[in-house]
């Protein structure tokens, strides 16, 4: 408790003639044993203070031998009593002081203290009431009397009396500050941060005020003055754990992460075993590219019992798995579910991992899919009917939600962007939810365009569902699919009609409710359907249309083709490293073998540590593929990326994981992908983007054919250049940059859907199930 300091035990003598109905004068044998029992009863307050409670208690039991009319000595020697949990005895002591005087309010306040220690708290508050009633003014029995009130969760009644005991006593520093961390309880913030403030003024180097106020401030979002307050805790408080944590999160928040991994390393050097911090220290470092850093990190707090142990298992699965080492990735999500079984990210970290398509078949695929699916149920009971308006009712928009942690500066947004300005909002309303607070340039273009925008990111999944249920939303979209800041189980509550799995996600959810998914048929031909737990709703081309980079000076026009000027082809490759498989790996060699001249450029966001190149290049190497053919590149801007393909020649993509963005930015640059098409939907988006391209010829159907077409293209540096000058053209004319006709299949297949759930509606109340 906050500036409280807690009298055990009253250190007042017997009150002597002038205040108590003894005799006028007292013999002096009487004087003398009073004298004596006070003596020994100071004694004993002295030992009680000191932790000697052993021989405080035989003090007080020999002042009443000597006195036995002397109920102060028999309060204490409740006290001692009570510390020593010997309670019948204590409570004796209290009922013989409460004969002598029934009057002192110390007699009701200990038998509180004595019930309250047993948790009798009904007791208790009895008896402090009753303390408070003969004396209003024992601030003890305030304090003694709100914390038992906040034991009991009888909030309003410690709010009543904490705010009667500030009014009475507006110089104590310890109610206020209880005052305050009840209104924070409250989440009356403004309240609170007012008094904490007061008891600056009166305390100003009081710690606990100063962490709460930062606290505060920075849950206001108050970035600047929540750090200058912290900053300020620590000149108080130098090894204060918290203050260097939490200012370690204000940094993340504000992506200064070099300033957070200094607070989070102080943090961790003042409490070693503080999981949590060791946890952010690693996702700092990774934000940073430190990823072997960031790895140690994650191991430490791995090792570490902390209640989020389950968010540093699967943070350390997913560098794992972005550094290329998909088998270890799988035992971490496997180890963070045996902690916790319904931990659904660690589910999606999994599955996700498991759609790379390099470690399990289809079929296996669907097993875990099966196993998630098992969990949800038991979590969610799914909406059955719904506040939207009639299905049937005429002259309306459909409400379509679309649910995203990525609705900014990421693919996701790259694609949806255009598909979102040319929506008819004559036939349709358009609803955000965001999983994920993002706050850039392009989230400003699009918020504009919804008719509601809702952030669900710090939302249970049944508050969410129960969000977008009041919102009335006809057709709910997922993006995400497994991938990062997905609400895959909002959609298990089944919070509208129908709910569909489109653009993010190159596998099937599993999650029960997801009545579509929209593909088109290269990348899930109808014998695939089977691997979809979703009704596959086929677009009638592309399902994917990104939006035209924004143009400038840098990119305003495609460059030559580079092996002209060279004398020698480079190969180039933009992937994710976790897309890149030693089979990958072994067929790029192959064709390096055969074309000894050729480079490869290769640039990913995880190479930008000296670390990692080497890394990645002893992988090169050891496949074949020597050291002085490959440059690497670690991350940059969208805009210097997209330059970077003036310097490559043919895109190299990866398998069974292929690009999807990477590929359509590709064509805008001029530059053709060569593509192995797979056996599954992430090894065939790439052969349906470079179909709809007009590109079959850079599709291979074999390991053989990959290799025969890549020497093919390569040695035809004629054909090479006259692709290269007409290929933003070509697809700024074809589906994948048609934005329009791309929208008005999307409206289409929408209205489809619902135009299908109408008659089964209409048919279901036709003829009711007997």
């Amino acid at each position: 408790m906050f500036g409280k300091i807690l009298n055990l035990f009253r250190s007042k003598e017997v009150p002597g003639p002038a205040t108590r109905a003894t005799p006028a004068k007292q013999e002096p044998q009487v004087a003398e044993q009073v004298s004596k029992a006070n003596s020994l009863k100071n004694q004993a307050d002295n030992l009680l203070t000191s932790g000697t409670i052993a021989q405080a208690e035989q003090c007080y039991r020999e002042a009443i031998s000597i006195h036995p009319t002397f109920a102060d000595a028999y309060i204490n020697l409740s006290v001692a009593l009570r510390m020593q949990e010997q309670y019948a005895e204590a409570a004796k002591m209290l009922n013989q002081a409460q004969k002598l005087d029934p009057s002192d309010a110390y007699i009701y306040y200990n038998k509180g203290m004595l019930a309250k220690g047993q948790a009798d708290y009904s007791s208790a508050i009895a008896e402090f009431q009753k303390a408070l009633e003969l004396d209003g003014n024992m601030l003890d029995a305030y304090y003694d009397l709100i914390e038992t009130y906040i034991k009991t969760e009888d909030k309003v009644a410690a709010h009543s009396l904490a705010s009667a005991a500030v009014e009475k006593f507006p110089q104590e520093v310890g109610l206020l500050l209880l005052m305050a961390n009840l209104e924070t309880d409250r989440k009356q913030f403004d309240t609170a941060l007012r008094l904490y403030n007061l008891a600056l003024v009166m305390q100003p180097d009081h710690a606990d005020s100063i962490w709460h106020v930062s606290w505060i401030l920075q849950g206001q979002g108050k970035l600047a003055e929540a750090e200058a307050s912290y900053r300020r805790l620590l000149e108080v408080a130098p090894d204060r754990y918290e203050a260097f944590y939490n200012l370690g999160t204000v940094f993340t928040s504000q992506s200064r992460n070099e300033e957070a991994v200094t607070a989070y390393l102080q943090a961790v050097a003042i409490k070693p075993d503080a999981g949590l911090a060791h946890y952010n220290l690693g996702k700092a470092y990774s934000d940073l590219g430190k990823l072997d850093e960031a790895e140690a990190s994650f191991r430490t707090a791995c090792a570490l019992d902390f209640t989020n142990r389950t968010w540093a298992l699967v943070s350390l699965g997913n560098l794992l798995r972005d550094t290329g080492r998909h088998s270890e990735t799988i035992a971490c999500y496997k180890a963070a579910l045996e902690i916790d079984p319904d931990y659904f990210d660690a589910y999606s970290s999994m599955l996700f991992n498991l759609s790379f398509g390099d470690l399990v078949t289809p079929e296996q695929y669907q097993d875990e899919v099966r196993r998630y699916t098992s969990r949800l149920l038991i979590h969610a009971q799914a909406y059955t009917t719904w506040k939207c308006l009639p299905a049937n009712q005429e002259h309306r928009r459909l409400r379509v939600g679309f649910v995203s942690g990525d609705f900014g500066l990421h693919p996701v947004g790259f694609f949806l962007e255009n598909v979102i300005r040319n929506i008819d909002l004559r036939q349709m309303e358009l609803y955000a939810y965001s999983s994920k607070v993002r706050d850039d340039a392009l989230t400003a273009r699009i918020k504009p365009l919804f008719s509601g925008w809702k952030v669900i990111e710090d939302i249970d999944d049944a508050s969410a569902a129960h969000m977008i249920y009041e919102d009335g939303i006809d057709i709910l979209i997922d993006l995400a699919g497994h991938t990062a800041h997905n609400r895959l189980p909002v959609f298990a509550f089944k919070p509208a009609p129908l709910q569909v799995s489109w653009l993010g996600y190159f596998a099937t959810t599993g999650v029960p409710g997801m009545d579509y998914l929209l593909a088109d048929r290269i990348s899930v031909p109808d014998n695939h359907n089977e691997y979809f737990s979703e009704q596959i709703w086929y677009l009638p081309s592309t399902r994917l249309c990104l939006t035209p980079p924004a143009t400038n000076d840098l990119l305003s026009s495609v460059s030559a083709l580079p092996a002209l000027k060279n004398a020698y082809i480079t190969f180039g490759c933009f992937q994710n490293i976790r897309k890149l498989n030693d089979f990958t790996l072994q067929l790029w060699a192959r064709i390096f073998q055969r074309m000894p001249d050729a480079k490869l450029r290769f640039q990913c966001w995880q190479l930008g540590t000296e670390s990692e190149r080497k890394k990645m290049l002893d992988r090169f190497v050891q496949h074949g593929i020597s050291a002085e053919r490959i440059s690497m590149f670690g991350p940059g801007s969208r805009d210097a990326y997209l330059a970077a393909h003036a310097e490559v020649d043919i895109i190299l993509d990866t398998f069974p994981y292929g690009g999807g963005t990477t590929t359509c930015e590709a064509f805008w640059m001029g530059v053709p992908t060569l593509n192995l098409a797979g056996d599954r939907m992430s090894s065939l988006q790439g052969a349906s983007l470079l179909t709809y391209a007009g590109l079959e010829d850079w599709i291979a159907t074999s390991e053989d054919d990959y290799v025969r077409r890549a020497i093919l293209h390569a040695t035809d540096l004629e054909k090479l250049a006259q692709l290269r000058a007409t290929l933003r053209e070509r697809t700024l004319a074809g589906p994948i940059y048609d934005a329009k006709q791309f929208t008005r299949h999307f409206e289409q297949a929408l209205l489809g859907m619902w135009d299908k759930h109408v008659h089964a509606s209409a048919k279901d109340v036709a003829h009711p199930n007997p």
